[in-house]
């Protein structure tokens, strides 16, 4: 089995630490692709549940998602879904989150299984915005490539947002298996300090 780390892939939170708060839900590409909606849905739901933990509770705020710490989680943890719904190889096979509270660290993690084929390009993506110093120019520039050439698969415009826009590491573990499928995770941790 080939296995491939880029970015900060485990190297923000001791494996040995135990997370104050854990959930994992399983879900299928298809309830996502097939009603869009359910994933914004979702991050609203995650982005909910775990914003009580970040924020001080202050009489004024009547409502959770009016704080900005909601609308954070709920975006990146949007785009993190987006990305495993789109490139998952079989829309039966499951997509499983991991999330983990540590202290003031949210640690979203989700997996999905794709093409080799995919994961190669997703790793050539990846490795390209980790050794990129300017990521807000290279999320520019991959808009702009878009643009006029919207076939050019897998850019990498939804993580690098992730990455330019919040106080967020992010990294990658791509397993190549014996059933011919690689199973892509990707980890964001968010400092909700920040």
């Amino acid at each position: 089995m080939k296995e491939i780390l880029l970015g900060d892939y485990g190297k923000i939170v001791p494996a040995d630490r135990i997370a104050d708060s854990h959930v994992q839900i399983i879900i299928t590409p298809l309830d996502l692709v097939t009603f869009w909606k359910r994933v914004g849905t979702l991050a609203d739901f995650v982005a909910g549940f775990y914003s009580y933990s970040f924020v001080k509770l202050d009489p004024s705020v009547k409502d959770i998602s009016e704080t900005p710490v909601f609308h954070s989680i709920s975006t990146v943890f949007n785009e993190l879904i987006e990305n495993a719904a789109k490139y998952s190889m079989d829309k039966k096979a499951n997509i499983r989150i991991d999330l983990n509270q540590f202290g003031t660290i949210f640690k979203m993690q989700v997996e999905n299984s794709t093409s080799v084929e995919s994961a190669e390009n997703f790793n050539r993506v990846m490795s390209e915005v980790f050794a990129s110093d300017d990521v807000e120019s290279l999320y520019f520039q991959k808009l702009e490539q878009n643009s006029t050439d919207p076939t050019s698969g897998h850019s990498g415009i939804g993580l690098m947002m992730i990455l330019k826009d919040f106080p967020c590491k992010m990294g990658v573990r791509i397993r190549e298996k014996d059933d011919g499928l690689s199973y892509v995770l990707t980890e964001v941790y968010y400092d909700t300090t920040e």
